[in-house]
């Protein structure tokens, strides 16, 4: 193998290192976005909902109509929006 076939192949090493590292830094780059958008949505929408879907198991409780139960998520919904 002569000189230059060296240098070349030391060149190519490093060229494909580069790319590796390249490649690696928008994986990782790639990781923190998704990280950051999935936990900016379940904070977003997760408490609120969890808060009316609490009250309406315990006002709800015992009711014996349809109607009655359609009564009482009106109401919740409705303080929700007025408070």
């Amino acid at each position: 193998m002569s000189k230059a076939d060296e240098g070349r192949l030391i060149h190519i090493a490093k060229k494909r290192e580069r790319a590796k590292e390249a490649i690696e830094q928008r994986r990782r780059k790639l990781e923190e976005e998704t990280k950051s958008l999935k936990s900016g949505i379940t904070t977003k929408f997760t408490a609120n909902y969890d808060a009316i879907e609490d009250s309406l198991k315990t006002s709800t409780v015992g009711l014996v109509t349809l109607d009655e139960m359609r009564e009482k998520q009106r109401d919740v919904v409705e303080a929700r929006f007025y408070n």
